[in-house]
C-alpha cells in the first residue's frame, strides 16, 4: 500500500467513552416503534417485515441501497431503478449487483432503517465478509477517529449473522479514497460463538454523511485492507 499510513500500537486499546452512535439510536428508535407497532397491530407489522425481509435480497432493491450509500458504476445493462424503493424481479442478480471486479464481491443483502443505509458482502475466495453503511452525523463533519470509537463499541456487525463484540486493537492507519480521508483500524472481533477474527473498522465522511465500513476475516485468516480500499475507490463520489 503506498499511500496508506499504518500507525501501530504497542498495546491494544479499548475505547472508554459510553457515546451512543448516531445509528444505534436510530435503530433503537425504529425498534421500539416496531414494538409499540407491533402491540397495536401485529399483523400490519408482520406483513412489514416479511416484505422488508423479501426487499433486502432482492438484487435491485441491493444495487439501489449500494447507490444511496456511494457514486458505485452500475453494470452496463442495468442503472440503478428510478424508485429506488421499489425491487424488481425482472432484474436478475448479476445485472443488478454493480460490475465493480467481476465477482470479487458479492452483495449478500441489503437494509435500510431510517437514514442508514447498509450493505452486506462476501469478499473473494477466502470469504472475508464485510458491511458497508452510511448514516448521518448529530454534527457537520465529526471527527472520524471518535466515530471509529463509537462504532468500536457499539459495531454494525452485531446486528448481522455473524453477530461480534471488538476485544482489541492492533492497528490504525489512513488512505486516500478519491480526495477524501478514511480512517481505519485493524484488531480482533470475538463472534457469537466466542471465535476471534481479524477485523476492520474504517470511516469517511462528507459532511454530516459518515460512510463506514466494518470487515470481518474468516477463521484463521487476515482482513484484506488493500481490497477494501480498492472497492471504496470505485465509487465516484459519497
Amino acid at each position: 500500500m503506498s499511500d496508506e499510513t499504518v500507525l501501530p500500537q504497542s498495546q491494544p486499546t479499548v475505547p472508554g467513552s459510553t457515546h451512543i452512535p448516531r445509528w444505534a439510536k436510530v435503530l433503537a428508535a425504529l425498534s421500539a416503534t416496531a414494538l409499540v407497532l407491533g402491540l397495536i397491530g401485529g399483523g400490519s407489522l408482520v406483513v412489514w417485515f416479511r416484505k422488508a425481509s423479501i426487499d433486502s435480497l432482492d438484487p435491485a432493491y441491493i444495487a439501489a441501497t449500494l447507490h444511496l450509500i456511494g457514486d458505485f458504476p452500475p453494470s452496463e445493462s442495468t442503472a440503478p431503478p428510478a424508485d429506488a424503493g421499489a425491487p424488481s424481479s425482472k432484474v436478475s442478480a448479476p445485472d443488478a449487483a454493480p460490475d465493480l471486479t467481476s465477482g470479487r464481491y458479492t452483495p449478500v443483502y441489503a437494509i435500510r432503517l431510517g437514514d442508514i443505509n447498509s450493505v452486506s458482502f462476501v469478499q473473494g475466495k477466502d470469504k472475508q465478509q464485510f458491511v458497508l453503511f452510511s448514516y448521518l452525523a448529530e454534527v457537520s463533519d465529526p471527527d472520524k477517529l471518535e466515530e471509529i470509537d463509537h462504532l468500536y463499541e457499539k459495531p454494525a456487525v452485531s446486528f448481522t449473522e455473524w453477530g461480534g463484540k471488538y476485544i482489541s486493537v492492533a492497528d490504525k492507519g489512513k488512505a486516500d479514497i478519491n480526495g477524501r480521508q478514511f480512517n481505519y483500524q485493524t484488531g480482533l472481533i470475538k463472534d457469537i460463538k466466542g471465535v476471534n477474527h481479524k477485523s476492520l473498522i474504517g470511516c469517511l465522511n462528507r459532511g454530516r454523511k459518515v460512510v463506514a465500513v466494518e470487515a470481518v476475516a474468516a477463521k484463521d485468516q487476515a482482513v484484506n485492507v488493500d481490497e477494501i480500499l480498492d472497492f471504496l475507490r470505485k465509487a465516484k463520489s459519497f
